[in-house]
């Protein structure tokens, strides 16, 4: 059994709750925290950092959508210049939220998905996460 802590970042609310949901039995992805955090535009601050277990896994989550990745690299760095070990693993949106949905679900349109009226209501629909 793996032991490790998995902590995850995610971009956004949409994308909070889908890794808040995907952890629900039966467990698709390790459990562990969930929080939103855009590791695209801002850096882990040091009170943040220490709060990871030596040896845990953290999962940055986010979206290719934007240019500039300096902070992105550096929260990265950051990651891997602590005093103490941890696993970083960075899942990368190729596409826009709304489309990967479409592409790894077995909904057609995404806001079927969130019952919402048309694809310009779909984050704002985001179903609120209940386990």
């Amino acid at each position: 059994m793996d032991n490790r802590r998995f902590y995850y970042l995610a971009e956004g609310e949409c994308e909070e709750k889908l890794l808040k949901a995907l952890k629900v039995k039966p467990a698709l992805i390790h459990p562990g925290k969930v929080e939103s955090f855009n590791v695209i535009q801002r850096t882990l601050k040091p009170n943040k950092l220490m709060g990871f277990q030596p040896g845990s896994s953290v999962v940055l989550v986010f979206d290719t959508d934007k240019e500039e990745t300096a902070i992105l690299k550096k929260n990265v760095e950051l990651l891997k210049s602590l005093s103490f070990r941890v696993e970083v693993i960075t899942i990368a949106q190729v596409l826009n939220f709304e489309d990967e949905i479409e592409y790894c679900t077995d909904v057609g349109k995404a806001q079927e998905f969130t019952r919402s009226e048309n694809v310009s209501e779909f984050k704002s629909a985001c179903p609120p996460f209940s386990p």
